[in-house]
């Protein structure tokens, strides 16, 4: 069972990740983990643009190319508070996160365009339960 210092240490890489270039290309996945990021990352940092430092190409007209900041997979992950837990019984790890992971958020029943009241609920429900302290 995870602990409040454990809480604490995924607040401080979170904000952390949050804080980078990788803020925005976080924000921008939308989701839970741009819902995050909406809290760390001012609005004003979105509209001045890729900073490039993780560029994809998202598209291609004619003569022009455009591109935009790619999330990195592992600061996503960050993000989610992915952690591994050793069994020490069977000498297995198992792949938990304080949040649910990008991709099973973006294939459950939240994943729509907008944030929605039931998005808000879940956020407001888990951020309840870390502060009474069942923070799994």
């Amino acid at each position: 069972m995870p602990r409040k210092l454990d809480l604490n240490a995924y607040h401080t890489a979170c904000d952390k990740v949050l804080s980078s270039d990788q803020g925005c290309a976080i924000q921008l996945l939308g989701g839970l983990v741009g819902w995050i990021a909406s809290e760390v990352v001012p609005d004003i940092k979105i509209l001045e643009g890729p900073s490039l430092t993780h560029k994809e190409l998202v598209a291609v007209h004619s003569d022009k190319i455009f591109i935009d900041d790619k999330a990195d997979y592992i600061k996503v992950e960050i993000v989610c508070g992915v952690y591994l837990q050793l069994e020490e019984a069977s000498m297995t790890a198992s792949h938990l996160s304080w949040w649910p992971k990008h991709d099973i958020w973006m294939g459950g029943g939240y994943a729509i365009p907008q944030w929605s009241p039931d998005a808000e609920k879940f956020y407001q429900d888990w951020l309840a339960g870390w502060k009474k302290g069942s923070l799994s």
